[in-house]
């Protein structure tokens, strides 16, 4: 409810079109940056996620970064 009071004082003076302007704004903002993130950590994994067996070469991967841990402690 605090976000919401929040929201309620920042927005606070503003007309409906900049305030869901800003809104809509934030959320694409918080999904391309998610979207980045998420190809950022793809590639530097190494994993293919275009192929069928995604969890396979998914779990593999995870498997050898484990092992790779596990040797190193």
């Amino acid at each position: 409810m605090e976000i919401f009071q929040v929201l309620r004082n920042i927005f606070k003076g503003r007309g409906v079109f900049p305030t869901v302007f800003s809104i809509v704004s934030w959320i694409y903002l918080i999904i391309i940056v998610s979207f980045t993130f998420t190809q950022f950590l793809l590639f530097v994994f190494r994993i293919k996620y275009i192929d069928r067996n995604f969890s396979d070469i998914f779990k593999k991967k995870l498997m050898k970064l484990i092992k790779l841990v596990k040797h190193n402690l």
